[in-house]
């Protein structure tokens, strides 16, 4: 996810890798014009939940961020794993393989992208 070159890392650091992970899954590929207000019904908020979505528009609001397929990059599995996530369901929610997943965390430098 990169808006005006910002790291998915950051937008995980801002968001949690939870909700950077669901704007990926939702958005993935598109280019996302992130509103300074978001509303309730803003598809925004419909995919992250009001208090994330509010977090992405107090950084980004105003501006338009790419938004990545959700391949599922090495960072964000490790902090999902940390947060106790089993490897099925970071495979979900990140959209990647769960041999994806095993490969990451087992630090095969093949699997990071």
């Amino acid at each position: 996810m990169r808006g005006m070159g910002e790291p998915t890392e950051g937008l995980s650091a801002l968001l949690g890798p939870a909700a950077a992970a669901a704007l990926a899954a939702a958005f993935g590929g598109q280019r996302l014009y992130i509103p300074k207000a978001p509303r309730r019904d803003h598809p925004l908020v419909r995919a992250l939940g009001l208090e994330a979505a509010r977090q992405l528009a107090a950084q980004y609001g105003g501006t338009t961020l790419e938004v990545p397929h959700p391949r599922g990059s090495a960072d964000q599995i490790r902090a999902l794993a940390r947060e106790g996530l089993t490897r099925a369901a970071i495979a979900r929610r990140v959209g990647c393989s769960v041999r994806h997943v095993y490969r990451v965390l087992a630090g095969d430098d093949r699997a990071s992208g």
